[in-house]
């Protein structure tokens, strides 16, 4: 897998150079620098885009014009908005001793969202987020569309590594788990992004850009009523959320890494 991951750098790298632009990477901590880059949130695929810089206690507006704005829980005043982030101004603080999030019930997902229980043909899909941790011996949900009644996905961390996976019953998960990184440090922002390919029945988790060992998917995925929602359902989250995404297609190991180096919208 490191093998491969040097080969995407390579690939990517002269056309930072011919561009007059450089992209510095950093593992286990975000990126720096400037690069001509895709703006993923133009693509056709995008389902979903939440920026998470609304105000403590607000709704997560949908930046890819879908409509799928998520309704900020709490049970506190939260989420709350930090300015710990890293994209944009602000993130979305989650605090673990509430039972706090954000959702969007199934039925009012648009047209095509992955895991719609409308959608009989579920589809490729890529999801992902930059991830803060204050608390990392413990598990914590974070983008999921399973309550483990009528599901479908859930990328979560389970209190050592990040990990995805898709549900072929709506009621359980075998996941795929990024085990050969360094450890997950409290307080260090981390690029997670999961990809389920239709096509070739597989699926993937990466961690700042760089792959983990891809698994053949038990069978189809299956579409279900569960909300689609971030951070809390069973474990919450106590750390901080920030450029939220969902998109109806897999995106490739190239695509995965030049969001992580340049961002979703490509400004560095």
């Amino acid at each position: 897998m490191k093998l491969r991951y040097l080969l995407i750098l390579l690939l990517l790298l002269p056309a930072c150079t011919e561009s007059g632009a450089m992209t510095t990477m950093m593992l286990s901590g975000g990126v720096s620098g400037t690069a001509a880059a895709t703006d993923y949130t133009a693509d056709g695929s995008m389902e979903g885009y939440w920026m998470m810089e609304q105000a403590t206690g607000a709704d997560a507006t949908d930046g890819s014009g879908n409509g799928n704005t998520l309704t900020a829980f709490s049970d506190g005043s939260g989420p709350t908005r930090s300015a710990d982030e890293q994209e944009g101004t602000y993130s979305s603080d989650f605090n673990s001793g509430n039972t706090e999030g954000f959702l969007l019930a199934d039925a009012s997902l648009s047209a095509g969202f992955p895991g719609k229980s409308d959608v009989s043909v579920p589809g490729s899909f890529s999801i992902g987020a930059w991830f803060a941790l204050d608390v990392v011996d413990q598990a914590c949900d974070g983008i999921h569309k399973y309550a483990g009644e009528d599901g479908s996905y859930r990328l979560r961390y389970n209190g050592e590594f990040y990990e995805f996976g898709i549900s072929s019953n709506g009621t359980s998960i075998n996941y795929l788990t990024i085990d050969d990184t360094a450890i997950v440090e409290d307080g260090t922002w981390y690029h997670v992004v999961g990809v389920y390919d239709d096509t070739a029945n597989t699926v993937e988790i990466f961690v700042d850009g760089y792959p983990g060992t891809n698994a053949a998917a038990d069978t189809t995925m299956s579409t279900g009523t569960d909300n689609f929602r971030l951070a809390k359902q069973d474990n919450a989250m106590d750390g901080r959320m920030d450029e939220v995404f969902v998109m109806s297609r897999a995106l490739g190991d190239a695509e995965v890494l030049e969001i992580f180096t340049s961002g979703l919208a490509g400004g560095g």
